[in-house]
């Protein structure tokens, strides 16, 4: 939110029975970055919605690059975060600094990403 890249994407700010079930982090992002965003704003009479809420897998970068029709979609996402990690530090190498091997690519950006290695995958 804070670099601008908050899409309105569907999912929705929800309350039930006065407190907020859903969108903590999206509220936070906003307070924390002083950005505002557009959001769906749902009032539900209960809170006991919240036992409900969320009960899919989540959705990662190699769901999106399958959405996007490549394949192999593990290894490339894997493959890719291991590049992306190499353009940031320059290295593979741990630093003792709670760094891996690879860096996670957000799902908005990981088609954008993949597009940097044109002739690798």
């Amino acid at each position: 939110m804070e670099q601008d890249q908050w899409k309105l994407n569907g999912e929705p700010i929800i309350f039930g029975g006065n407190k907020l079930i859903d969108g903590q982090h999206r509220l936070s992002a906003c307070i924390e970055s002083g950005k505002s965003f557009d959001a769906i704003w749902i009032e539900l009479q209960s809170e006991n919605s919240f036992r409900t809420l969320n009960q899919g897998k989540r959705r990662g970068g190699s769901d999106i690059l399958s959405i996007a029709g490549h394949k192999n979609t593990v290894s490339l996402y894997s493959a890719m975060c291991i590049l992306a990690k190499i353009d940031e530090s320059g290295t593979l190498s741990w630093q003792g600094n709670g760094s891996g091997s690879r860096k996670d690519v957000a799902n908005h950006m990981t088609e954008s990403e993949l597009a940097k290695y044109p002739h690798t995958f």
